[in-house]
């Protein structure tokens, strides 16, 4: 490459790299999320003309139903899961929330979809979905590797009045 051209092409580069840069942006771990964050909101709060509130969870675009929760007051994603026993989340929100765990918390044995794995057991004082607070709730820690995203999972749910899927989404009535 010939002196000319030098300067032209790290323009060049310099433009790709602050082009690709500018396209991306962190997700609440710090790390790269292409684009966008993750679009995952809290759900609608609906209430009845008797006065029953409903918090209602409209499902994504794969079919799956996703929200945003405030565990120990710190905004968390995850999915609802009526398969999973427990409220799971993944060891970076756990860090965000206040849960420190170490590694030889890590003795629980979980039978995934995925496989066998350990999770650490700690407890948040609070789990909010919308207006409704949830205390003093078990949660189980796994490492970020082992799960994409918090798991909201029966235990939790089961502490409303009523969960059912109408009107193209999850309704939980809050009590």
């Amino acid at each position: 490459m010939n002196g000319d051209n030098a300067g032209f092409f790290a323009i060049g580069t310099l433009a790709i790299v602050l082009l690709f840069f500018g396209m991306r942006s962190f997700d609440s771990d710090g790390n790269f999320t292409v684009g966008r964050g993750s679009g995952i909101k809290p759900p609608a709060v609906l209430i009845d003309p008797g006065g029953t509130r409903e918090l209602f969870i409209a499902p994504s675009q794969s079919g799956s139903y996703e929200t945003q929760v405030r565990l120990n007051g710190e905004n968390i994603d995850m999915l609802v899961d009526t398969g999973a026993s427990f409220v799971t989340i993944r060891q970076s929100d756990a860090n965000r929330a206040g849960l420190i765990v170490s590694d030889r918390d890590f003795r629980h044995r979980f039978s995934t979809a995925n496989g066998e794995v350990f999770a650490a057991q700690a407890n948040a004082a609070s789990l909010a979905i919308g207006p409704a607070v949830l205390n003093d709730v078990t949660v189980f820690v796994l490492p970020d590797e082992k799960l994409d995203i918090g798991l909201l999972g029966m235990d939790a749910l089961n502490r409303f009045g009523r969960m059912e899927m109408t009107d193209g989404g999850l309704r939980l009535s809050v009590e």
